[in-house]
């Protein structure tokens, strides 16, 4: 089984409410807290109409072998499919590709 760190964000937007923002991937638990204080340190000092936020702490979820082996190669990436089960199948042929262009 192929397995990493993710974290679930929702994204909030003044006047609408919140809605879910899908899945960051990290190599490691410590990785996926160091990027959510990342994330907040660039956050501006006065809540915005419009931001995301991390759900609850990084768990351990099974994805494909392709997404695996790119956050192992590439490291943290953030997808838009915001329920857990879509990344056991996900093609992360994109992912990939998009690197290889850069």
């Amino acid at each position: 089984m192929n397995a990493l760190y993710a974290i679930c964000w929702e994204e909030s937007e003044r006047g609408w409410g919140t809605r879910p923002d899908g899945y960051t991937f990290h190599r490691s638990e410590l990785l996926a807290l160091q990027y959510v204080v990342v994330f907040n340190s660039k956050m501006s000092k006065h809540i915005p109409d419009v931001y995301s936020r991390p759900v609850g702490d990084p768990r351990l979820i099974e994805v494909s072998q392709g997404l695996h082996d790119y956050v192992m190669k590439y490291g943290d990436v953030w997808l838009v499919p915001t329920y857990a089960a879509a990344y056991k199948n996900y093609d992360a042929a994109h992912l990939f590709a998009s690197k290889e262009k850069t």
